[in-house]
């Protein structure tokens, strides 16, 4: 009995070791979290650290790093690799902090940009989610009656027989925890067992695989978690080579998926809205008299590979609104609007290559930016 009690280590601590056990792997859990997510949504909350470069070939280039806060006090200090110090970070786990260099085509120093972005709402991390063991319970209530009905059944049935009971073990042992064995290869004593239990057993038959209907009531919910919303609040200031202001901006954004496509791929909306201070550039000295707002909503369409569910392709497409006020020079329309697209690649689990194309109907042009981004968690594990 000793072996198949392994199935119901597996379904009470399936989550257990997951989530909440104090000595769970902090690394581990964030990993496993992270390789889920869109890139997009990485780039709306950072879940370790990323560096991207942007516009590479264009004349004004960025390399950017963004850093959550709990990962850089975790390099700092191993210790916090416990889950139960993880679950008590939130607001360490909910903020990123931005760091940029400009530079002009020759790669010359033109200044920097500092930000801070914190989710005010992360429904989508399962990882620490209050509500995932109480549904994981829950949806695993019927596996976990059945596993329960077939160990008192074999200590009935053959408790008198050690030799049988122990062969019988064994194979029930595979069924409930081997997704590869299905119920028609199961010896007739095993399937009779089964059968003849006091349950509404009629979904087990044939190549019923007890074990894969556990993974995939797992991964059914884990699923559920892109469908739910991510909120931040950032700011951000820019300077000029000099050091001298050149604009802050403040901005908020959300992102959720809606719409399940095929198997594994899936819609996110992105909207996104943001307060610009701009220099003046045509006045003396340095101000922030200029004023922007825009509003940006899109949709994202994210391809993923159906063995590990990674994201592999992302299709996004948005259109930008944007208000100009108090000081509009002569060339300049207080109003206009640009479409938006991001094509991105996914090279391997660190390395994605997007290309943002904007197009402006008013002036009839078309701006392409090449970048890459490399997320990564600078940690052994």
């Amino acid at each position: 009995m000793k072996k198949i009690a392994i199935f119901l280590t597996l379904i009470v601590s399936f989550h257990h070791a997951f989530c909440q056990s104090s000595q769970a792997d902090t690394l581990s859990v964030i990993k496993s979290d992270g390789d889920i997510r869109s890139g997009n949504f990485r780039d709306v909350l950072t879940d370790f650290f990323q560096l991207a470069l942007t516009d590479l070939s264009g004349e004004e280039k960025r390399f950017r790093f963004s850093s959550n806060l709990f990962a850089l006090r975790l390099k700092v200090n191993p210790d916090l690799n416990i889950d139960s110090l993880y679950k008590s970070q939130s607001f360490w786990r909910n903020s990123n902090l931005d760091f940029d260099l400009k530079m002009d085509e020759k790669y010359r120093f033109n200044g920097a940009s500092f930000g801070y972005r914190y989710a005010i709402i992360n429904k989508r991390d399962f990882s620490v989610a209050k509500d995932f063991s109480l549904l994981l319970s829950h949806k695993l209530n019927r596996s976990t009656i059945f596993f329960n009905a077939v160990e008192q059944a074999l200590s009935e049935q053959y408790g008198h027989d050690i030799k049988k009971l122990q062969e019988m073990n064994n194979e029930l042992n595979g069924f409930l925890n081997d997704a590869n064995i299905k119920f028609r290869s199961l010896s007739q004593e095993s399937q009779d067992l089964i059968t003849g239990l006091p349950l509404n057993q009629d979904t087990i038959s044939g190549d019923f695989s007890f074990a894969q209907n556990v993974k995939d009531i797992y991964e059914e919910l884990v699923d559920s978690y892109k469908y739910k919303l991510l909120w931040t609040v950032g700011s951000e200031a820019s300077t000029f080579s000099n050091g001298e202001i050149e604009d802050i901006n403040l901005s908020t954004r959300a992102t959720s998926g809606f719409m399940k496509i095929g198997r594994k791929s899936s819609l996110e909306f992105d909207i996104k809205a943001q307060y610009s201070l701009l220099d003046d550039s045509l006045s003396n000295g340095r101000d922030l008299n200029r004023r922007i707002i825009s509003l940006e909503g899109g949709l994202n369409c994210v391809f993923r590979d159906r063995n590990n569910d990674k994201s592999i392709l992302e299709i996004k497409l948005s259109s930008t609104y944007n208000k100009r006020s108090k000081v509009i020079y002569s060339n300049e329309k207080d109003e206009f609007l640009t479409l938006n697209g991001t094509l991105r690649f996914r090279l391997n689990n660190e390395i994605s290559l997007p290309l943002d194309i904007q197009y402006d109907p008013d002036r009839g042009k078309l701006f392409g930016l090449l970048g890459v981004k490399f997320n990564f968690d600078w940690f052994e594990l």
